[in-house]
Protein backbone atom coordinates (compact mmCIF):
# COMPACT_ATOMS: atom_id res chain seq x y z
CA UNK A 1 0.00 0.00 0.00
CA UNK A 2 1.37 3.43 -0.95
CA UNK A 3 2.17 5.92 1.79
CA UNK A 4 -0.42 8.71 1.61
CA UNK A 5 1.29 10.93 4.18
CA UNK A 6 2.32 14.38 2.89
CA UNK A 7 5.94 14.51 1.71
CA UNK A 8 7.88 17.65 2.60
CA UNK A 9 11.05 18.82 0.88
CA UNK A 10 13.27 20.26 3.61
CA UNK A 11 15.05 23.46 2.60
CA UNK A 12 17.89 24.54 4.94
CA UNK A 13 21.51 25.70 4.83
CA UNK A 14 24.07 25.29 7.59
CA UNK A 15 21.44 24.45 10.21
CA UNK A 16 22.66 22.22 13.01
CA UNK A 17 21.07 18.81 13.44
CA UNK A 18 19.54 19.71 16.78
CA UNK A 19 17.28 22.32 15.15
CA UNK A 20 16.46 20.08 12.19
CA UNK A 21 15.56 17.16 14.44
CA UNK A 22 13.32 19.34 16.62
CA UNK A 23 11.37 20.73 13.64
CA UNK A 24 11.06 17.36 11.88
CA UNK A 25 9.99 15.88 15.21
CA UNK A 26 7.08 18.30 15.35
CA UNK A 27 5.88 17.30 11.88
CA UNK A 28 6.61 13.56 12.05
CA UNK A 29 5.26 10.95 11.77
CA UNK A 30 2.18 12.50 10.11
CA UNK A 31 4.39 14.37 7.60
CA UNK A 32 7.50 12.88 5.98
CA UNK A 33 10.45 15.31 5.98
CA UNK A 34 13.07 14.64 3.32
CA UNK A 35 16.24 16.76 3.41
CA UNK A 36 18.44 17.06 0.32
CA UNK A 37 21.66 15.69 1.82
CA UNK A 38 22.88 13.64 -1.14
CA UNK A 39 23.23 16.27 -3.89
CA UNK A 40 26.98 16.27 -4.45
CA UNK A 41 27.52 14.56 -7.80
CA UNK A 42 24.41 15.68 -9.67
CA UNK A 43 23.24 18.87 -11.43
CA UNK A 44 21.98 20.34 -8.17
CA UNK A 45 19.42 22.96 -9.36
CA UNK A 46 17.59 20.57 -11.71
CA UNK A 47 17.58 17.77 -9.14
CA UNK A 48 16.25 20.10 -6.44
CA UNK A 49 13.50 21.28 -8.78
CA UNK A 50 12.53 17.67 -9.47
CA UNK A 51 12.37 16.84 -5.76
CA UNK A 52 10.30 19.91 -4.95
CA UNK A 53 7.96 19.00 -7.77
CA UNK A 54 7.60 15.46 -6.41
CA UNK A 55 6.95 16.73 -2.86
CA UNK A 56 3.60 17.90 -1.48
CA UNK A 57 5.03 20.92 0.30
CA UNK A 58 8.26 22.73 1.15
CA UNK A 59 9.45 23.23 4.73
CA UNK A 60 12.16 25.89 5.06
CA UNK A 61 14.32 26.47 8.14
CA UNK A 62 15.81 29.95 8.35
CA UNK A 63 18.36 30.73 11.04
CA UNK A 64 20.97 33.38 11.69
CA UNK A 65 23.56 31.07 10.12
CA UNK A 66 21.39 29.39 7.50
CA UNK A 67 19.58 32.15 5.60
CA UNK A 68 21.00 31.90 2.07
CA UNK A 69 20.08 32.59 -1.53
CA UNK A 70 19.68 28.81 -1.99
CA UNK A 71 16.67 28.84 0.34
CA UNK A 72 15.17 31.82 -1.47
CA UNK A 73 15.58 30.02 -4.80
CA UNK A 74 13.91 26.88 -3.43
CA UNK A 75 11.05 28.95 -2.01
CA UNK A 76 10.58 30.49 -5.45
CA UNK A 77 10.54 27.04 -7.09
CA UNK A 78 7.91 25.77 -4.65
CA UNK A 79 5.80 28.89 -5.05
CA UNK A 80 5.95 28.61 -8.83
CA UNK A 81 4.79 24.99 -8.61
CA UNK A 82 1.89 25.93 -6.35
CA UNK A 83 3.24 24.00 -3.35
CA UNK A 84 2.32 24.98 0.23
CA UNK A 85 5.30 26.56 2.02
CA UNK A 86 5.92 26.29 5.76
CA UNK A 87 8.74 28.47 7.12
CA UNK A 88 10.33 27.95 10.52
CA UNK A 89 12.45 30.99 11.33
CA UNK A 90 14.69 31.75 14.27
CA UNK A 91 13.67 34.66 16.43
CA UNK A 92 15.39 37.83 15.28
CA UNK A 93 15.98 36.67 11.69
CA UNK A 94 14.33 38.96 9.07
CA UNK A 95 11.89 37.30 6.65
CA UNK A 96 11.35 40.28 4.35
CA UNK A 97 10.53 39.28 0.80
CA UNK A 98 9.07 35.86 1.66
CA UNK A 99 5.57 36.98 2.70
CA UNK A 100 3.74 36.62 -0.65
CA UNK A 101 4.99 33.05 -1.07
CA UNK A 102 4.64 31.55 2.41
CA UNK A 103 1.54 29.70 3.64
CA UNK A 104 2.56 29.66 7.31
CA UNK A 105 5.33 31.16 9.48
CA UNK A 106 6.50 29.57 12.74
CA UNK A 107 8.93 31.47 14.97
CA UNK A 108 11.22 29.52 17.28
CA UNK A 109 13.96 30.15 19.82
CA UNK A 110 17.02 27.98 19.65
CA UNK A 111 17.08 27.91 23.45
CA UNK A 112 13.52 26.56 23.66
CA UNK A 113 13.00 24.17 20.74
CA UNK A 114 10.76 21.99 22.89
CA UNK A 115 8.09 24.71 22.73
CA UNK A 116 7.51 23.88 19.07
CA UNK A 117 5.53 20.81 20.07
CA UNK A 118 2.77 23.10 21.33
CA UNK A 119 1.97 23.97 17.72
CA UNK A 120 2.11 20.38 16.43
CA UNK A 121 -1.64 19.63 16.19
CA UNK A 122 -2.44 22.91 14.43
CA UNK A 123 0.49 22.71 12.01
CA UNK A 124 -0.05 19.08 11.08
CA UNK A 125 -3.80 19.44 10.54
CA UNK A 126 -3.26 22.61 8.50
CA UNK A 127 -0.68 20.93 6.26
CA UNK A 128 -2.82 17.83 5.83
CA UNK A 129 -5.85 19.90 4.83
CA UNK A 130 -3.92 22.03 2.31
CA UNK A 131 -2.14 19.02 0.80
CA UNK A 132 -5.44 17.12 0.50
CA UNK A 133 -6.98 20.12 -1.28
CA UNK A 134 -4.01 20.37 -3.67
CA UNK A 135 -4.10 16.66 -4.43
CA UNK A 136 -7.82 16.83 -5.22
CA UNK A 137 -7.26 19.81 -7.48
CA UNK A 138 -4.46 17.96 -9.29
CA UNK A 139 -6.77 14.97 -9.82
CA UNK A 140 -9.44 17.26 -11.23
CA UNK A 141 -6.96 18.98 -13.52
CA UNK A 142 -5.69 15.58 -14.65
CA UNK A 143 -9.27 14.54 -15.32
CA UNK A 144 -9.90 17.72 -17.31
CA UNK A 145 -6.74 17.09 -19.32
CA UNK A 146 -7.89 13.56 -20.10
CA UNK A 147 -11.31 14.85 -21.14
CA UNK A 148 -9.67 17.37 -23.46
CA UNK A 149 -7.51 14.60 -24.92
CA UNK A 150 -10.66 12.59 -25.59
CA UNK A 151 -12.20 15.61 -27.28
CA UNK A 152 -14.80 16.60 -24.66
CA UNK A 153 -15.87 20.22 -25.20
CA UNK A 154 -18.55 20.39 -22.53
CA UNK A 155 -21.22 18.54 -20.55
CA UNK A 156 -24.70 20.09 -20.35
CA UNK A 157 -27.87 19.43 -18.31
CA UNK A 158 -30.04 18.75 -21.36
CA UNK A 159 -30.04 18.45 -25.13
CA UNK A 160 -31.27 21.98 -25.78
CA UNK A 161 -28.41 23.64 -23.89
CA UNK A 162 -25.91 21.30 -25.54
CA UNK A 163 -27.20 22.38 -28.97
CA UNK A 164 -26.57 26.03 -28.06
CA UNK A 165 -22.88 25.11 -27.70
CA UNK A 166 -23.01 22.88 -30.78
CA UNK A 167 -24.81 25.40 -32.98
CA UNK A 168 -21.65 27.02 -34.30
CA UNK A 169 -20.41 23.66 -35.64
CA UNK A 170 -23.83 23.09 -37.24
CA UNK A 171 -23.90 26.50 -38.91
CA UNK A 172 -20.37 26.18 -40.30
CA UNK A 173 -20.69 22.65 -41.64
CA UNK A 174 -20.57 22.65 -45.44
CA UNK A 175 -20.27 18.98 -46.34
CA UNK A 176 -22.07 16.36 -44.22
CA UNK A 177 -24.31 16.13 -41.16
CA UNK A 178 -25.41 12.83 -39.61
CA UNK A 179 -28.26 12.45 -37.11
CA UNK A 180 -29.32 9.48 -34.97
CA UNK A 181 -32.75 9.84 -33.35
CA UNK A 182 -35.72 7.59 -32.63
CA UNK A 183 -37.90 10.04 -34.60
CA UNK A 184 -37.47 13.53 -36.03
CA UNK A 185 -39.46 14.88 -33.08
CA UNK A 186 -36.40 14.38 -30.88
CA UNK A 187 -34.45 16.79 -33.10
CA UNK A 188 -37.25 19.27 -33.69
CA UNK A 189 -38.29 19.55 -30.07
CA UNK A 190 -35.15 21.02 -28.55
CA UNK A 191 -33.44 23.21 -31.16
CA UNK A 192 -35.54 26.27 -30.41
CA UNK A 193 -36.91 26.62 -33.96
CA UNK A 194 -38.64 24.30 -36.46
CA UNK A 195 -36.27 21.43 -37.15
CA UNK A 196 -37.18 21.08 -40.81
CA UNK A 197 -36.15 24.71 -41.38
CA UNK A 198 -32.69 23.97 -40.02
CA UNK A 199 -32.44 21.00 -42.34
CA UNK A 200 -33.76 22.97 -45.31
CA UNK A 201 -31.16 25.70 -44.81
CA UNK A 202 -28.33 23.14 -44.76
CA UNK A 203 -29.67 21.25 -47.78
CA UNK A 204 -30.05 24.47 -49.78
CA UNK A 205 -26.39 25.22 -49.07
CA UNK A 206 -25.40 21.86 -50.59
CA UNK A 207 -24.74 20.03 -47.31
CA UNK A 208 -25.66 16.34 -47.26
CA UNK A 209 -27.74 14.98 -44.37
CA UNK A 210 -28.19 11.37 -43.27
CA UNK A 211 -30.94 10.57 -40.76
CA UNK A 212 -30.92 7.26 -38.87
CA UNK A 213 -34.26 6.60 -37.18
CA UNK A 214 -35.47 3.71 -35.03
CA UNK A 215 -37.26 1.00 -37.02
CA UNK A 216 -41.02 0.87 -36.25
CA UNK A 217 -40.66 -2.68 -34.95
CA UNK A 218 -38.53 -1.38 -32.05
CA UNK A 219 -40.46 1.74 -31.07
CA UNK A 220 -42.28 -0.19 -28.35
CA UNK A 221 -39.08 -0.34 -26.31
CA UNK A 222 -38.86 3.43 -26.14
CA UNK A 223 -42.59 3.66 -25.38
CA UNK A 224 -42.26 1.25 -22.45
CA UNK A 225 -39.16 3.03 -21.17
CA UNK A 226 -40.78 6.49 -21.23
CA UNK A 227 -44.19 5.25 -20.08
CA UNK A 228 -46.01 6.52 -23.18
CA UNK A 229 -48.08 4.70 -25.77
CA UNK A 230 -46.38 3.02 -28.69
CA UNK A 231 -49.00 4.56 -30.97
CA UNK A 232 -47.92 8.10 -30.05
CA UNK A 233 -44.30 7.40 -30.94
CA UNK A 234 -45.29 5.56 -34.10
CA UNK A 235 -47.32 8.59 -35.14
CA UNK A 236 -44.27 10.77 -34.50
CA UNK A 237 -42.18 8.57 -36.79
CA UNK A 238 -44.81 8.51 -39.56
CA UNK A 239 -45.20 12.29 -39.42
CA UNK A 240 -41.42 12.71 -39.45
CA UNK A 241 -40.99 10.45 -42.46
CA UNK A 242 -43.81 12.15 -44.38
CA UNK A 243 -42.32 15.62 -43.83
CA UNK A 244 -38.82 14.52 -44.64
CA UNK A 245 -39.79 12.59 -47.77
CA UNK A 246 -41.38 15.76 -49.10
CA UNK A 247 -38.20 17.63 -48.27
CA UNK A 248 -36.06 14.89 -49.82
CA UNK A 249 -37.86 15.25 -53.13
CA UNK A 250 -36.49 18.78 -53.38
CA UNK A 251 -33.05 18.00 -51.97
CA UNK A 252 -31.39 16.60 -55.10
CA UNK A 253 -30.28 13.41 -53.32
CA UNK A 254 -28.67 15.25 -50.41
CA UNK A 255 -31.10 13.85 -47.81
CA UNK A 256 -31.07 10.13 -46.94
CA UNK A 257 -33.15 8.30 -44.32
CA UNK A 258 -32.67 4.80 -42.94
CA UNK A 259 -34.27 2.75 -40.16
CA UNK A 260 -32.18 0.80 -37.67
CA UNK A 261 -33.53 -2.37 -36.06
CA UNK A 262 -32.57 -1.84 -32.41
CA UNK A 263 -33.91 0.13 -29.44
CA UNK A 264 -32.52 3.70 -29.28
CA UNK A 265 -29.54 4.15 -26.96
CA UNK A 266 -28.01 7.55 -27.77
CA UNK A 267 -29.16 10.58 -29.75
CA UNK A 268 -26.40 11.94 -32.01
CA UNK A 269 -25.70 14.86 -34.33
CA UNK A 270 -22.37 14.81 -36.12
CA UNK A 271 -20.61 17.34 -38.32
CA UNK A 272 -17.11 16.92 -39.73
CA UNK A 273 -15.59 18.55 -36.64
CA UNK A 274 -18.00 18.14 -33.70
CA UNK A 275 -20.60 15.81 -32.28
CA UNK A 276 -23.50 16.12 -29.84
CA UNK A 277 -24.32 12.99 -27.81
CA UNK A 278 -27.37 12.55 -25.60
CA UNK A 279 -27.81 9.09 -24.01
CA UNK A 280 -31.26 7.58 -23.47
CA UNK A 281 -31.59 6.83 -19.72
CA UNK A 282 -34.01 4.22 -18.42
CA UNK A 283 -37.48 5.56 -17.53
CA UNK A 284 -36.79 9.13 -18.70
CA UNK A 285 -36.84 11.08 -21.94
CA UNK A 286 -33.37 11.65 -23.35
CA UNK A 287 -33.78 15.27 -24.45
CA UNK A 288 -34.34 16.36 -20.85
CA UNK A 289 -31.24 14.47 -19.64
CA UNK A 290 -27.55 15.39 -19.77
CA UNK A 291 -25.76 15.74 -23.11
CA UNK A 292 -22.13 16.00 -24.21
CA UNK A 293 -20.45 17.93 -27.03
CA UNK A 294 -17.15 16.52 -28.31
CA UNK A 295 -14.75 17.46 -31.07
CA UNK A 296 -12.82 15.35 -33.53
CA UNK A 297 -9.31 14.46 -32.31
CA UNK A 298 -6.34 12.54 -33.67
CA UNK A 299 -6.90 9.74 -31.16
CA UNK A 300 -8.25 6.47 -32.54
CA UNK A 301 -10.05 5.90 -29.26
CA UNK A 302 -11.44 9.42 -28.99
CA UNK A 303 -15.15 9.77 -28.27
CA UNK A 304 -15.83 11.33 -31.68
CA UNK A 305 -14.08 8.58 -33.60
CA UNK A 306 -15.72 5.72 -31.70
CA UNK A 307 -19.27 7.05 -32.02
CA UNK A 308 -18.79 8.13 -35.62
CA UNK A 309 -17.60 4.63 -36.52
CA UNK A 310 -19.78 2.35 -34.39
CA UNK A 311 -22.86 4.36 -33.48
CA UNK A 312 -23.34 5.81 -36.95
CA UNK A 313 -21.35 4.35 -39.85
CA UNK A 314 -21.66 0.67 -38.91
CA UNK A 315 -25.28 1.09 -37.88
CA UNK A 316 -26.00 2.98 -41.12
CA UNK A 317 -24.48 0.17 -43.18
CA UNK A 318 -26.85 -2.36 -41.54
CA UNK A 319 -29.94 -0.14 -41.48
CA UNK A 320 -32.98 -0.57 -43.73
CA UNK A 321 -33.30 1.96 -46.51
CA UNK A 322 -36.56 3.90 -46.44
CA UNK A 323 -38.65 2.89 -49.43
Amino acid sequence: MSDERPLAFLSRRFVDDKVVDAICGVLCPEIICRPATDLFLRPIPSEILKRIKDADLLVAIITSTGNSSWIQNELGMAYGLGKPILVFYEEGVPTDGFAPMVSEYVKFRRSDLAALVNDKARLVSGVQAEVASNRQREKELSSFDEQRNLGVVGVYPDRKLAFVSFRDAWDHEEKDIDIVSSTFEGFRKFVGEPGHELLTTKLESGCGIRLLFTHPEFLRYRAENENVTEESIRNQLEESVAQLQALSAQARGLLEIRLFKAPPTCFLIKTSTHMLLNPYPYMRTAYSSFAVVVRRTDQREGVFQIYADYHFERAWARAEKLS
